[in-house]
């Protein structure tokens, strides 16, 4: 059962309960409509307390999902940038001491802002 039906049920429920206030006061039968109104209430009421756990637990098991969903793409970055990270060349010329250092700096100044 979704939220948006239970919210449906909800609704019904309450113009149900209006309807025996607003018509049941003149008919002899008005304390068993009352009676089997509150029946209904009472039990919906309960259906409520077990939808609620269920939400709670989806949602902590959302947030773990998601959790193991992040790690998992940390450690591939990790791994991705590992490489560079131990790298032992260290150039021939200026020019590609130059380039390896801007390669090291911005691979530096991503890592702090996906840190951040």
């Amino acid at each position: 059962m979704t939220e948006n039906q239970v919210r449906d049920r909800a609704r019904e429920l309450d113009e149900l309960q209006e309807a025996v206030r607003k018509h049941g006061g003149a008919r002899e039968d008005q304390p068993e409509l009352e009676a089997e109104q509150q029946l209904l209430q009472s039990e919906f009421q309960q259906l409520l307390m077990p939808l609620s756990q269920r939400r709670g637990k989806l949602e902590a098991a959302k947030a773990v999902h998601q959790f193991y969903r992040d790690l998992a793409d940390e450690l591939l970055w990790i791994d991705e940038r590992m490489p560079l990270a131990m790298s032992q060349e260290h150039g021939n010329n200026l020019q590609t001491v130059q380039m390896l250092l801007k390669k090291n700096q911005v691979s530096i100044c991503l890592s702090v802002v996906l840190l951040a």
